[in-house]
Parts: structure tokens; sequence; C-alpha cells
């Protein structure tokens, strides 16, 4: 009975000439993270440079009223951006639309 139990030697352990296959697969998920990452990084220095858009323009203001548009814009070009984020996605796998000939 313990002869048949498989030894080490025994068993058919993988050879590194003939893993090759192994690599597309491992590189999947460090590709991944780094689109990710490059994703979240280019949509963070949009959002910095909204911000720094908006002290630049309450710099260059000089009355109340200038302090009020600079503070509806700086409102509402985040909200934009943010609606054009979620659009793009969706629109990918809106099959509903007719698609450009």
């Amino acid at each position: 009975m313990v002869s048949d139990i498989p030894t080490a030697d025994a068993r058919s352990a993988p050879n590194s000439a003939n893993a090759n296959w192994i690599k597309p697969s491992a590189d999947a998920p460090v590709k991944f993270c780094a689109g990710v990452c490059k994703e979240v990084l280019s949509r963070t220095a949009n959002r910095l440079q909204v911000q720094a858009d908006y002290i630049k323009m309450l710099e260059e203001c000089d009355t109340p009223y200038g302090l009020l548009a600079c503070n509806y814009e700086f409102l509402q070009r985040p909200a934009v951006i943010w609606f054009q984020d979620i659009e793009i996605p969706l629109n990918r796998y809106d099959t509903s639309r007719p698609t450009d000939p």
C-alpha cells in the first residue's frame, strides 16, 4: 500500500520550457491593474486641473458677481465631467442605438 503512493520523482513536474503558455495569462492581471491605475491617475489629474482653473478664475475675479459666476462654473464643470464619465462606459454596452455606417 505504501508503494502505491506516488513520489515526487514519479509525478510529472511542469517543465519550464513547456510552461510558456502561462506567461500570457500571468501578464493579464498586471496589464489590467496598470490600465486601472492609468485611468485613475488620468481622472485625478483632470479633477486637479479643474480645481487649479477654478483657483485661477477666483484670482482674476474683482466683483462679487464675478465670484458667483466662478462658483457656478466650478460647480457645473465637475458635474458635466462626471456625467461624461458615466455616459462613455454606458454607450459601449448600449445595443439599442444603431451604429454608424
